[in-house]
């Protein structure tokens, strides 16, 4: 393995797929759980290999460019995921970790096969992207997230300032309310008191 390949993460996140024979003769991968958008699918070691060491037309449609004269093959159940217009995962490489990702680009249910773009299928040494900063967790909530704080913002905007929330009018309907109890209640027990008085005299 490339000295500057060495692995880093101590556990990988794997597990969760079944591997079932389609009726193509060809495996196909399925989801044993539900993904959310942006959650983690598989991780995965890479083997870097030289791709000038034979040929092998199968090896080019799965293998990703690594540097300039370098493959990388991910040594993991995403490599017999099938292709369609409609994918539910993309792969994307982890850097700090140096390790390969199969992300979900949108909910998975249970049982449903994982699919990568169409548009991949036959191409040789395909481009890795990088992994986004979003780590783990939804991409989905992040936006809710980011969605509602900018909403609070703008609402918060049309508040009008603190010393004009109190109008003359508010404050007097606000005193009566805090007066209204010491009439109405005060009265009669100051009656009541009165006439104790008199019987007792």
């Amino acid at each position: 393995m490339d000295e500057q390949f060495a692995y880093k993460k101590e556990r990988l996140v794997t597990g969760a797929l079944e591997v079932r024979l389609g009726k193509d003769q060809r495996y196909r991968v399925y989801a044993l759980r539900a993904f959310e958008a942006g959650e983690t699918i598989e991780e995965s070691p890479g083997l870097v290999f030289d791709p000038n060491f034979g040929y092998n037309p199968i090896l080019k449609e799965i293998a990703f460019k690594y540097g300039e004269e370098k493959g990388l093959l991910s040594l993991g159940y995403g490599n017999m995921c099938d292709y369609a217009k409609d994918s539910n995962a993309d792969y994307c490489f982890d850097a700090e970790n140096r390790i390969i990702r199969l992300i979900a680009n949108k909910d998975i249910s249970y049982r449903d096969e994982i699919l990568l773009d169409a548009k991949l299928r036959g191409v040789d040494y395909r481009v890795l992207s990088l992994c986004s900063t979003i780590k783990e967790g939804s991409f989905k909530r992040a936006f809710v997230k980011l969605g509602l704080l900018f909403l609070c913002a703008f609402l918060v905007s049309f508040l009008p300032p603190a010393d004009k929330v109190m109008s003359k009018k508010s404050k007097l309907v606000a005193h009566s309310f805090q007066s209204a109890p010491i009439v109405f209640v005060s009265a009669p027990f100051k009656n009541q008191a009165t006439n104790y008085s008199a019987a007792h005299k």
